[in-house]
C-alpha cells in the first residue's frame, strides 16, 4: 500500500493506523475518509494489475470534479471511468491542448491544473495566455517555479556516473528521439561511461540507460517486442531543467575535457556570461589537446572575455589545420604566429588592428582566408596586401572592408571574392594569378570598375558580380 501525501486530516495518520490494521481495515479507512468528497488523488509509478485493483476498490465516488490520475508502464492496467463534470464549451480544446503540452508528467499535470482551478473566472484569455507562453511562466509564476525545482531534485538525487549521461541528452534538438543504441555509443565515445569491475563499456551504458528510463527522466517512445525500450524522448519540461544545470555547472567543457584524441572541436558560448573557472577550463582543454586538435571553432556573442582564454593556453594546439573564431580579440593570441600548419583561417567579430594583418601574412601553409564582418577595426584606411608574404594563399574572402593590392601581392591568389565593401577595391589588376573575382555591393561604380578591371586583366579571370538593393 503507497502512502498518501499532502493529507492535512489528523484523523488520517496512515503510518500508525496501517500498522494496526489487517488487509481490509485500510480499504474501509480510505473510503470512510473520502466519501463524499471532491478529491485528487496522484498513483506514481503503479507497477502491477494486482496493485491498480487493490488500490481501485478502495476509490469512492467523490463530488464532482474529483480525480484520479495513474502513471504506470502496464498498457493492461484499466482505470475506472471518472464521474462526468461540466466544463464551459469553449475551454475544452485549450485546456486539452495544455494538457497536451504536459506530456504526461503528473507533476506538471498537477500543478498546472492548480494553478488554472485557483483562478476565479474561467477566462478564455486567460487559459489561451498559459498555453502560448507555458514555459515563461513556469520561469516567472512562483506557483509553477516549483516543477523546475522539484525536477533538479530529480537530477541532485542521481550517483555520480549518472548524473553527466543525464545532462548529455541535453545536446539533442527538442522533441528528438534519441535511439537507445545510438546513445549509449556516444556516451562511451565522448568518454563518459566507461566500465567497471571488468564489466564491458557497452554493459555499463545498458545500465546507466536503463535507470534513466526507471526514474521516468526519460519518456520511452519505441519498445521491441521484448519490451524493451529502443527509443526515448526528453520532456521538455525536463530538457529546459537539463540545459539549465549544464550551463551552471560547465558541463560542455566538462565532458569534452575527458576527451584526449579529439581532432575536431567547436563551442558556442552563445553570448553567456564566462565565469573565471570557466576561462581557466576552455585555456587547459586546449593546452590538452595540443598533440591532437586539428580544427577549431569558437565563438562568442558577448563579450571580449574569450580572449582571456585564448591568449592564456599554455601549450598551444599547433598542429591546427583549421581555425575559425568568432568573438572580439582586439589582437591575436600570442601562438597564433606559430601555426605553421593552419590551412583555413576564419575571423569574424574579432575586431582586430592591422599590424595583426602582418601575422596572418607570415603563416607558411595558409591557403584559405576569410575575413567576415568586424574582422578588423575600421578607422577609415584600407586593408593593404603588399607582395610580402601570403605565399600559398589561393582563396581569399573578405566582407565589409576596403582593400588594396599592391604591385606583386599575394602571386598564388587564385579566387577573390569581396562583399559589401564601404568605399573602394584598389589594385586588383596587380593580383597575376587571378582566375575568379566575385563583388557584391550596393555601388554601382565598383562593380563596374571590377568587371572593366577583369575584362582588361592579363589572366582574363572569371567576373561574378552582383548590385545588390540598397535598404
Amino acid at each position: 500500500m503507497p502512502s498518501f501525501f499532502g493529507c492535512q486530516d489528523a484523523r488520517l495518520n496512515t503510518e500508525p493506523l496501517l500498522n494496526m490494521m489487517d488487509e481490509l481495515q485500510p480499504v474501509q479507512t480510505i473510503r470512510d475518509h473520502l466519501h463524499g468528497k471532491m478529491y485528487l488523488l496522484v498513483l506514481d509509478d503503479v507497477w502491477s494489475i494486482e496493485a491498480w485493483e487493490s488500490l481501485s476498490i478502495a476509490l469512492p465516488r467523490g463530488k464532482e470534479g474529483s480525480r484520479v490520475i495513474v502513471t504506470t508502464r502496464i498498457e493492461r492496467i484499466k482505470v475506472f471511468d471518472a464521474p462526468d463534470y461540466n466544463c464551459p464549451p469553449e475551454l475544452e480544446n485549450i485546456g486539452r491542448e495544455i494538457l497536451q503540452k504536459c506530456d504526461g508528467l503528473p507533476l506538471a499535470i498537477v500543478t498546472i491544473g492548480g494553478l488554472l482551478a485557483s483562478k476565479p473566472d474561467n477566462n478564455f484569455e486567460e487559459w489561451k495566455d498559459l498555453r502560448d507562453h507555458l514555459r515563461l511562466e513556469i520561469q516567472t509564476n512562483d506557483m509553477l517555479s516549483k516543477i523546475n525545482q522539484i525536477l533538479g531534485l530529480s537530477y541532485n538525487d542521481l550517483p555520480y556516473y549518472l548524473k553527466p549521461c543525464f545532462l548529455f541528452l541535453g545536446t539533442f534538438p527538442e522533441d528528438y528521439e534519441i535511439r537507445r543504441e545510438r546513445l549509449m555509443r556516444r556516451w562511451i565515445a565522448e568518454g563518459i561511461v566507461h566500465g567497471v569491475d571488468g564489466l564491458p563499456d557497452e554493459k555499463m551504458a545498458e545500465r546507466c540507460f536503463n535507470q534513466l528510463v526507471n526514474r521516468s527522466l526519460v519518456q520511452p517512445s519505441e519498445f521491441d517486442d521484448n519490451g524493451t525500450v529502443r527509443s526515448c524522448r526528453v520532456h521538455d519540461m525536463m530538457l529546459d531543467v537539463i540545459i539549465s544545470i549544464s550551463r551552471k555547472e560547465n558541463f560542455a567543457v566538462y565532458w569534452i575535457g575527458e576527451l584526449v584524441n579529439l581532432h575536431k572541436l567547436g563551442i558556442d558560448f552563445g553570448g553567456s556570461d564566462l565565469s573565471l573557472r570557466m576561462l581557466e577550463e576552455i585555456s587547459a582543454l586546449l593546452s590538452k589537446l595540443n598533440g591532437s586538435l586539428r580544427s577549431l571553432k569558437i565563438s562568442d556573442m558577448g563579450n571580449s572575455s574569450l580572449k582571456k582564454a585564448l591568449d592564456e593556453v599554455a601549450l598551444p594546439p599547433l598542429l591546427l589545420c583549421k581555425i575559425e573564431i568568432g568573438c572580439r580579440l582586439g589582437e591575436l593570441p600570442p601562438w597564433f604566429a606559430s601555426l605553421k600548419h593552419v590551412v583555413k583561417i576564419t575571423l569574424f567579430r574579432a575586431q582586430l588592428q592591422l599590424e595583426d594583418l602582418q601575422v596572418l601574412r607570415n603563416l607558411p601553409a595558409l591557403v584559405n582566408l576569410n575575413l567576415r564582418g568586424e574582422s578588423f577595426v575600421y578607422n577609415g584606411e584600407n586593408l593593404v596586401f603588399d607582395r610580402e608574404g601570403f605565399a600559398q594563399l589561393k582563396l581569399l574572402t573578405i566582407v565589409r572592408d576596403n582593400v588594396s593590392f599592391k604591385e606583386g601581392a599575394v602571386r598564388s591568389l587564385e579566387i577573390l571574392k569581396i562583399f559589401y565593401p564601404s568605399k573602394s577595391v584598389n589594385g586588383i589588376e596587380h593580383l597575376h594569378g587571378l582566375k575568379e573575382v566575385h563583388i557584391q555591393t550596393e555601388n554601382d561604380d565598383i562593380i563596374e570598375m571590377v568587371k572593366n578591371i577583369a575584362a582588361n586583366h592579363s589572366n582574363r579571370p572569371k567576373c561574378f558580380a552582383k548590385l545588390l538593393k540598397s535598404a
